[in-house]
């Protein structure tokens, strides 16, 4: 069993694609193995915050608003299809 270390966005500062650096590179350098956030609360796109992760080497958890009643309808819906296409 591998378990990872995430550290949360959630009371972290970050508006811009400078600020998301800064803190990736602190995030990195205090051990954890990725980040945890909302993609939704942020200003920065997702494929920036998917590009940047992988820049420092980090795994990303999110979460992300998507459509619909059933998990299937949930999967295809127009946002979880753009956030996968952006990790490709």
């Amino acid at each position: 069993m591998n378990i990872h270390f995430h550290k949360s966005f959630w009371e972290a500062e970050c508006t811009n694609e400078q600020e998301l650096d800064r803190l990736l590179e602190r995030i990195k350098h205090e051990g954890y193995q990725g980040s945890e956030l909302f993609l939704p609360f942020y200003d920065i796109n997702a494929t920036s915050t998917l590009t940047a992760h992988r820049r420092h080497g980090l795994n990303i958890i999110t979460g992300i608003a998507t459509d619909g009643t059933t998990a299937s309808e949930h999967l295809s819906s127009r946002s979880a299809d753009n956030l996968y296409n952006s990790w490709l």
